[in-house]
């Protein structure tokens, strides 16, 4: 999912080369790409807390 979402902040021509390592971002792409990254990630953790909280309620009860 993060690089999936990481991917919408560099230009879509070059971003099968980056990935597959052929490519670097230059500085003006690196920021958005790293921002993304972040965002991405923070939303996965977030996600994945509210799938939890069921169960953690779950065995606090028992």
């Amino acid at each position: 999912m993060a690089v999936v979402a990481s991917s919408t902040a560099i230009p879509k021509c070059s971003a099968s080369e980056i990935f597959a390592g052929l490519a670097t971002l230059d500085r003006t792409h690196i920021e958005p790409f790293i921002l993304s990254l972040h965002a991405a990630f923070t939303t996965s953790v977030l996600i994945t807390a509210l799938a939890v909280s069921p169960l953690w309620s779950r065995l606090r009860r028992r």
